[in-house]
């Protein structure tokens, strides 16, 4: 009895160990899964900030902070901005219509691009 009582424990810890070692596998999955969307969303947000400089180059003018608040009050205006553009539903669609507009009737070959332009 007493061996096949230390088969059992034996099992039970096996499948502990196992268990924790999917959790692990499991948690390392989704970090890698976070860190592609992290990923994504950083090169999202260079690919737009790009555009964003390329027509409003004024925007080179704020110099990025290390403080932790001297970018809130150096970027407060440029914040401000893009909130009352957001805010105003009507001139945002005007301007996608525009945008959209301007795709179908400028011919645009590889150069044209924005994502070809040199910044």
């Amino acid at each position: 009895m007493s061996d096949r009582l230390d088969d059992v424990k034996k099992q039970i810890s096996t499948s502990k160990e196992i268990m924790k070692a999917l959790r692990r596998q499991e948690k390392a999955l989704e970090r890698a899964a976070q860190e592609r969307s992290r990923e994504i969303s950083r090169q999202r947000h260079i690919i737009v900030g790009e555009m964003v400089v390329k027509y409003f180059p004024e925007i080179n003018e704020l110099q990025p902070s290390t403080a932790k608040y001297g970018n809130h009050t150096e970027f407060e205006i440029l914040g401000h901005f893009l909130s009352a553009l957001a805010d105003d539903k009507n001139t945002v669609a005007k301007f996608k219509a525009l945008a959209q507009q301007r795709m179908i009737t400028k011919p645009q070959n590889d150069t044209d691009k924005p994502e070809n332009q040199p910044l």
